[in-house]
């Protein structure tokens, strides 16, 4: 599973290492083929790479890229998506759940693809609510795990018993002399009900404060509580004040529905909801002037400062800057030698070096597409918020 304890372990992959992003999905006819698409762009952009790489790193990259073909050829596809690093001392593969495009690189792990992915899908939580108990899962990328259950123990005998067991007589008086008249069931029954309300709004209440222990524990953006009736209600008002700002109800009982079906059930309301959240922050973060920067140049020379805190960057982003090899700085700028520190300049995308100085800063990466995206793009598709000025001094 694709987290940020798997994406910092690439990062550190020793150099030079082969990285392919192989869009690997069966569901294209070409890639039932004999030879498959995604194999046959590789061989030809390989051959391509090849001829400008340095002649003493043309026989490892050689020896790399056959080690690809032949895991490959010997592979069935079954993800939409393949990542390999692949290097002397280094073999690894990642198959993740969404479509990603054909690239391939040489040299230092190339990790854009897989920050965007992240970006684009948070995790979330979601909790299944019956009159059994409550299951919690993690969302992301289309695919549920389970994180754990909590049963409704609810022992009722010794209730029925004392509330329900005993019919109690009472004396009464009329013109015909003392007598005995039999009480109803209704003050008893009514009595029991109230107790499995009470009962059961404690068991919700704790089922909310174990959803927003998990939610921080496994660093989860949104709680989606899916349920039905009072159970929904008793669940979702147990949470606090701040961490109801994080929870969104599912109407639907999904209680006897396995695991592995549960992603198709919420995931059409998950993916409602990321789409009216990235339109909210994309309008937040251009009509709030103080605190935020958007556009290319100033986005830029913050993130290289260590002065923003959450990047927010159109999915389609790939507008072309310059960045030097020997120290880094990247800018618009067209020449092919670093001002700062005299190093060659090599063309890269917004897109890589973005996504790249936003992890290194420990910034919170968002990736908008859609309307969202579109809206965005006014602002040359990215912006963000400032870190605080004593944020900024510890980053740097």
């Amino acid at each position: 599973m694709l987290n940020a304890e798997r994406v910092r372990a690439y990062f550190e992959l020793p150099q030079p290492v082969l990285t392919a992003y192989l869009n690997t999905n069966p569901a294209k006819p070409a890639n039932r083929k004999p030879e498959p698409e995604f194999l046959t762009w590789l061989k030809g952009e390989a051959k391509t790479a090849s001829r400008t790489l340095p002649i003493d790193q043309q026989k490892l990259f050689q020896q790399q890229l056959e080690r690809v073909e032949t895991y490959l050829r010997d592979r069935v596809a079954r993800g939409r998506g393949l990542v390999i690093f692949a290097g002397p001392k280094t073999w690894e593969t990642l198959a993740v759940e969404e479509e990603i495009s054909n690239e391939t690189r040489w040299g230092a792990p190339y990790m854009a693809p897989l920050l965007q992915l992240m970006g684009e899908h948070k995790p979330h939580e979601v909790v299944i609510l019956d009159r059994k108990g409550a299951r919690f899962l993690r969302y992301r990328m289309g695919e549920v795990a389970e994180l754990g259950t909590r049963k409704f123990d609810v022992n009722v005998s010794d209730w029925r018993k004392k509330d329900m067991g005993k019919v109690a007589s009472a004396p009464t008086r009329s013109k015909q002399g003392a007598g005995t008249m039999k009480k109803t069931r209704g003050s008893q029954r009514d009595t029991f009900e109230h107790r499995m309300d009470a009962r059961y709004a404690r068991l919700c209440a704790e089922t909310a404060r174990e959803a927003t222990q998990l939610a921080a524990k496994e660093k989860l953006r949104t709680v989606f509580v899916a349920g039905a009736g009072q159970l929904l209600a008793d669940v979702t008002s147990g949470f606090s004040r701040e961490s109801a700002r994080h929870v969104v109800k599912i109407e639907k009982d999904l209680g006897g529905i396995p695991a592995r079906e549960l992603a198709g059930h919420v995931g059409s309301a998950i993916a409602h909801w990321e789409r009216g959240h990235e339109a909210e922050m994309v309008e937040s973060l251009l009509g709030n002037g103080r605190g935020t920067v958007v556009g290319m140049d100033e986005t830029l020379a913050q993130l290289q400062k260590g002065g923003i805190r959450r990047l927010v960057l159109a999915g389609d982003m790939d507008a072309k800057l310059r960045r030097c090899r020997r120290c880094g700085l990247a800018s618009r700028a067209a020449d092919a030698v670093c001002q700062r520190c005299g190093g060659e300049r090599a063309i890269t995308t917004v897109r890589e070096v973005a996504l790249e100085l936003a992890w290194k800063e420990k910034a919170e990466i968002e990736i908008v597409s859609g309307e969202a995206g579109e809206r965005l793009k006014g602002a040359e598709g990215i912006g963000g918020w400032l870190r605080r000025p004593a944020e900024v001094k510890i980053a740097g």
